[in-house]
């Protein structure tokens, strides 16, 4: 039998001090998974499946890193920790992230409400974001 283990890693905005802070908070809950009681995000997960000799695909949100208030920092640490530990990247995208990369000229939506340029935009911004960090 084969298995192919997939982690999606994605983060998005909810602390109110989000941009002063380049979404540390968020990150720590939603891609390291950093608890009271304990660390089971992305780091642990690499790890633990490490340990036993498993690789998996992480599909890692790459658009947030082309929000001004974030930039590459957190994405490059993210992707190194994941290859590092010998797994896969692979592209993932949210367009809600739209809403803080003004500079990409698209309003927040679905995916597939967009012009195929405006996707092709949008995947092609996430896929660069993730090969520069890598």
């Amino acid at each position: 039998m084969k298995l192919l283990i997939t982690i999606d890693a994605e983060v998005y905005a909810y602390a109110p001090n989000w941009r002063s802070r380049r979404l540390a908070d968020d990150i720590d809950r939603d891609l390291y998974g950093i608890t009271p009681q304990g660390e089971f995000g992305v780091r642990f997960q690499a790890r633990l499946l490490q340990q036993h000799g498993l690789k998996a695909v992480f599909f890692v949100e790459g658009l947030f890193a082309s929000a001004p208030h974030v930039g590459p920092g957190p994405l490059q640490q993210l992707v190194g920790e994941i290859l590092e530990a010998g797994h896969e990247v692979q592209a993932h995208l949210h367009p809600e992230w739209l809403e803080h990369v003004p500079q990409l000229g698209i309003k927040p939506g679905q995916l597939f409400e967009f012009s195929l340029a405006q996707q092709q935009l949008l995947i092609g911004t996430a896929i660069e974001n993730l090969t520069r960090a890598g």
